[in-house]
C-alpha cells in the first residue's frame, strides 16, 4: 500500500475512533446514570476550583498532554489535536439527535451501547497511530510504563478519576461504575482484534 494511501487509511479510522468516542460520551449523558470516569473528575475539579465544567475540562487535558509531552512527545500528533477539538463538538451535535432515556430499560440499553461504543472507538482511535487524545494517552502511558494489560490500565486510570472526581465533589452513579470496569475490557479486545496488540 503506498504512503498516501496508508495515511488515508489511517485519517479514515482516526476520524471513525473520534465519531464513535463521541457517541459514547453522548450515549453517556443522555443514558443520565452516571457520567463516564473522566467527565466526573472534571466535575469534581470544577466543584472544587468554581471553574465552568468545560475550563476544567480543558485544563485536565492540557495538564495530561503535557504529562505525555514530558514522559513520550512521539505519542503527541494530529490525533491529539483533533480529538481535542472535535469530541466535544460531535457530542454536543449528536445530542440534538439522540433523546434522553424515557425509562429505566433504555436506560440501561443506551449505558451498554455507551461502554461498547467508546471502547470500540478508543480502540480504532489509539490503532490509527496519528497521535493519541488526552485521556487515551495516559491510559497508554500507563500499560507502557506498568507493563498492566491494556484492560487493567484504563480500570485503574478510570478508577483514580472517579475516586479523586468524588472527593472533589462530582457526581457518580452506576453508569460511572459500568464504565470503570467495563471499557477497558472492550478497548483491549478491539486492539487485539485490529492487530494493534
Amino acid at each position: 500500500m503506498s504512503d498516501k494511501k496508508q495515511l488515508a487509511k489511517k485519517f479514515l479510522m482516526l476520524m471513525v475512533g473520534i465519531f464513535l468516542i463521541s457517541l459514547g460520551v453522548c450515549l453517556y449523558v443522555q443514558a443520565d446514570v452516571g457520567a463516564e470516569p473522566f467527565t466526573v473528575l472534571a466535575q469534581g475539579v470544577a466543584c472544587f476550583t468554581g471553574l465552568q465544567f468545560g475550563r476544567a475540562m480543558q485544563y485536565l487535558n492540557i495538564i495530561i498532554i503535557l504529562v505525555i509531552l514530558v514522559a513520550d512527545r512521539r505519542r503527541i500528533g494530529l490525533g491529539t489535536l483533533l480529538s481535542a477539538i472535535l469530541v466535544g463538538l460531535f457530542a454536543d451535535t449528536l445530542m440534538n439527535w439522540i433523546p434522553h432515556a424515557p425509562n429505566t430499560f433504555m436506560a440501561a440499553l443506551m449505558l451498554m451501547a455507551a461502554v461498547i461504543v467508546m471502547g470500540v472507538g478508543v480502540g480504532i482511535f489509539i490503532t490509527a497511530d496519528l497521535g493519541e487524545g488526552a485521556v487515551e494517552g495516559l491510559m497508554m502511558l500507563i500499560h507502557r510504563r506498568t507493563g498492566l494489560e491494556v484492560r487493567w490500565a484504563r480500570i485503574l486510570m478510570d478508577s483514580g478519576c472517579v475516586l479523586a472526581g468524588a472527593l472533589l465533589g462530582g457526581s457518580i452513579g452506576v453508569g460511572t461504575l459500568v464504565g470503570a470496569f467495563c471499557t477497558g475490557p472492550v478497548i483491549q479486545e478491539t486492539l487485539r482484534v485490529l492487530g494493534y496488540l
